[in-house]
């Protein structure tokens, strides 16, 4: 996923492929594993599987980088992503699904007891083929094509994905009236943490203007509230990830997400673009808080908005090769203070060419460009800042069995 030129991205972009039935993206909550790679059980002990109730993935991900930091450029070689996976189905009604960081200490969260490394353990049950129930940690109900994608396979996120806590202990509900549209209910925390080790004790926010303090209250029922639409349109050639959220994580302090994600998908290209708004009583995440206040301070940004459009595009201009690339663009402020209402403007770049050399496994080899270049007004008296990063490294999702 990354960009070569940018005025020729951001042409081929203004303008979604991951099935309905049978996604591997990050909010997808089913048991089912994915079919058509080989796993090494199979290839290297000869084991016959004779039930989908055990499958085992490891994900990974490894580059040798050159960066450019002021004006120098440095070299490393490092991992991006080391996960493993555990997902199956138990019985034909019940499900479950484990995924958790092999490169993060596995600590507690004061709240929840889950440890911040595990993205999800969950159990899921088919109360009939129109509804499954979910309960566990599990990716939150937020839709759009990039949050909804697997990990390992993204070069960079956008600022406005890569920034949110997208896994949270819920409760979901899922309807699917007819087999090519699903429509989805959850309720989750907006805590993992107690709230004097998430937000500090005592902390505060500055609404009107950034020497306006006034304290932080905990909520009653710190839970957010999703309702999401996932549409299979044309036989597939047209898909949908749309929700609205709003989250309660503080007393007086609310705030909504909105996402609005579209995949066009033909032969060998597919192309999706996706809108996010965010606008929120109270910065919990520091997308905005953290170029103004210092994390001593305990002080978060209030009434902020973001606005981001992300596009990419894969094409498989032939049988092992794939050209990709993805754009974003990202526009955040504060509500009340008129100087600071858009002060900052981000653009994500990505291009890449990958090399897929055997199609029985989900490995390929890639050259990519990643670039980001993050823009302010003068009110806020913040430098502008421009990074470039060239990778080579391959990215691997194991079928161990």
């Amino acid at each position: 996923m990354r960009t070569r030129a940018i005025a020729l991205i951001s042409s081929l972009f203004i303008a979604a492929g991951i099935s309905l039935s049978a996604q591997s993206g990050a909010n997808h909550v089913t048991g089912q594993d994915e079919a058509g790679y080989e796993s090494l059980s199979s290839k290297v002990l000869k084991l016959e599987k004779k039930s989908d109730a055990f499958n085992f993935y490891l994900n990974f991900a490894a580059a040798a980088g050159l960066s450019d930091s002021e004006g120098k450029w440095q070299g490393s070689m490092y991992s991006k992503h080391l996960r493993m996976e555990i997902l199956g189905d138990l019985t034909p009604r019940i499900y479950y699904r484990f995924r958790h960081h092999l490169d993060m200490a596995a600590l507690k969260a004061s709240l929840d007891n889950f440890a911040l490394a595990t993205d999800m353990m969950y159990v899921g049950y088919r109360a009939s083929g129109k509804l499954d129930a979910i309960v566990g940690k599990m990716p939150t109900a937020v839709g759009g094509f990039e949050f909804d994608e697997m990990p390992v396979y993204i070069y960079r996120f956008s600022d406005f994905t890569g920034r949110q806590d997208c896994f949270q202990v819920a409760a979901q509900l899922s309807y699917r009236p007819v087999p090519d549209h699903e429509f989805t209910f959850q309720i989750a925390s907006t805590a993992n943490r107690r709230f004097a080790d998430q937000w500090g004790s005592p902390s505060y926010v500055a609404t009107t203007s950034l020497d306006d303090r006034a304290e932080l209250q905990k909520a009653a029922f710190p839970f957010m509230y999703s309702a999401a639409w996932s549409g299979n349109l044309f036989g597939g050639m047209l898909q949908t990830r749309w929700s609205l959220s709003y989250q309660n994580h503080l007393k007086d302090n609310g705030g909504y997400i909105l996402a609005l994600g579209q995949k066009l998908n033909l032969d060998r290209l597919s192309w999706y673009v996706d809108l996010y708004g965010e606008w929120d009583g109270a910065d919990r995440l520091g997308m905005i808080s953290t170029d103004f206040f210092s994390s001593g301070e305990k002080v978060y940004a209030g009434e902020t908005s973001n606005v981001s459009l992300v596009t990419k595009l894969n094409y498989r201009f032939a049988p092992k090769w794939n050209l990709m690339a993805k754009v974003s663009f990202e526009k955040a402020g504060l509500r009340k203070i008129e100087e600071l209402r858009g002060y900052r403007t981000s653009s994500v770049y990505v291009s890449a060419i990958e090399y897929y050399p055997d199609r029985t496994q989900d490995l390929r080899f890639f050259l990519a460009y990643l670039g980001r270049h993050c823009s302010y007004n003068e009110a806020s008296g913040i430098p502008n800042v421009t990074t470039n990063t060239m990778e080579l490294g391959l990215i691997y999702r194991i079928k161990a069995y």
